[in-house]
């Protein structure tokens, strides 16, 4: 009789802790928050260095000119414009996992996780696991 109480406690408390550890990761889920942001805006984060922390739990919405598009390894590499002028301003850079067709000089419009996103060559943004939402040509 000792035994099956000690299990039943066991077995509740097993519960209870399997309840709030799921409630504070659906917690977290629930603060998602969707940002419509330009190239440059990220650009100037990252240089700024508070892009991680302005973004903590976002899905970027991201518009830009595309400046030019390279294939590699079978993943797509979509480069934006941040600035029409010479600028210090570090590349963005949006890795789709998988070929997409977009043009040098499209406007195009990808989803994206910031928490997803790496820093290189000092500030330069490379946003991984993009998704082209639409893309539209400027002519």
């Amino acid at each position: 009789m000792f035994k099956k109480i000690i299990f039943l406690v066991m077995s509740i408390l097993l519960i209870c802790i399997i309840g709030v550890f799921s409630y504070k990761i659906g917690l977290r889920s629930a603060n998602m928050q969707v940002k419509d942001i330009t190239p440059k805006q990220l650009a100037e984060a990252m240089l700024g260095d508070h892009f991680y922390s302005d973004n903590p739990s976002t899905m970027l919405l991201v518009s830009g000119k595309v400046s030019s598009v390279s294939n590699q390894y079978g993943n797509t590499l979509v480069e934006f414009q941040t600035t029409t002028k010479p600028s210090v301003l570090p590349k963005v850079t949006c890795d789709f996992k998988n070929a997409v067709s977009i043009k040098k000089g499209e406007t195009i419009r990808i989803l994206t996780m910031a928490y997803a996103a790496k820093r290189e060559h000092t500030a330069d943004v490379v946003l991984q696991n993009c998704y082209l939402v639409n893309n539209t040509s400027n002519k």
